[in-house]
């Protein structure tokens, strides 16, 4: 058992990336690289922006299901029954393509982006 953990172990730390960026040097470059930030960030933020409201329209159809489940309930353990049958209303933003297009915007400014292996 502990080989084979071991071996596991050593097989998932061998698959780590890490990415360095390094900006390009001149005042073009730079001034450059702000503008993809500003738009990375304006994509982040409407992302998230787009995944809170998902969860807020999840959370009042849930409200509304609760409590249209208690209006039907025909006896006490339908209403337990009601309030156990609770869905999730988990969202995530989905930033991937922000940070893609950063990275193709960063590269296009003159930046580097160098891939680390571990």
């Amino acid at each position: 058992m502990r080989f084979s953990l071991a071996v596991l172990l050593s097989a998932l730390l061998a698959g780590c990336v890490s990415y360095e960026y390094v900006a390009p040097s001149t005042p073009e470059g730079v001034a450059c690289t702000s503008v993809c930030n500003r738009t990375r960030d304006q994509c982040t933020a409407r992302e998230n922006r787009i995944a809170r409201e998902e969860k807020d329209r999840c959370e009042r159809n849930e409200l509304l299901r609760q409590n249209r489940c208690l209006v039907l309930a025909k006896n006490d353990a339908d209403k337990a029954n009601c309030l156990k049958e609770k869905n999730s209303c988990y969202t995530s933003a989905n930033t991937y393509h922000c940070s893609s297009e950063y990275d193709q915007c960063f590269q296009g400014c003159g930046g580097q982006i160098i891939e680390h292996k571990s």
